[in-house]
């Protein structure tokens, strides 16, 4: 078995697995011009839960960006248990898994119109 012809075929199931893409909060678009500050809101403690919260000084690096999204979507997980993919023989078609880890991302979209073809685009993600 290679990895190459396992990836190949993960990636083809992938292709027709459903998105589920999910709104964070009752809110998830900001425009940036609005925000008067952002705080990170990190979990410190797990029993009972414990939160620390911490102004963060980039509003003033966001120059150029008009509204800041926040969201999440279900991707397949191929893992098992022990956290290893399972061996299958490399002729066999890979199986979109029953199991999904929720990725939540950030969008940071710019203050001006998209030039012909768009602009590039960046994902930057965290599962949890």
């Amino acid at each position: 078995m290679t990895v190459t012809a396992w990836l190949e075929k993960a990636r083809a199931a992938i292709q027709v697995a459903p998105i589920n893409f999910q709104r964070t909060g009752s809110k998830n678009v900001f425009a940036v011009a609005d925000l008067s500050a952002l705080v990170l809101k990190a979990q410190t403690g797990v029993n009972p839960p414990a939160f620390t919260d911490t102004k963060l000084a980039i509003l003033s690096q966001l120059q150029g960006v008009g509204r800041v999204a926040f969201g999440s979507y279900a991707s397949p997980s191929f893992l098992n248990e022990d956290q290893t993919i399972s061996t299958v023989p490399t002729a066999s078609d890979v199986m979109l898994p029953a199991t999904a880890k929720q990725v939540f991302f950030n969008v940071f979209l710019p203050d001006k119109p998209a030039p012909p073809g768009g602009y590039p685009r960046s994902l930057w993600v965290t599962a949890s």
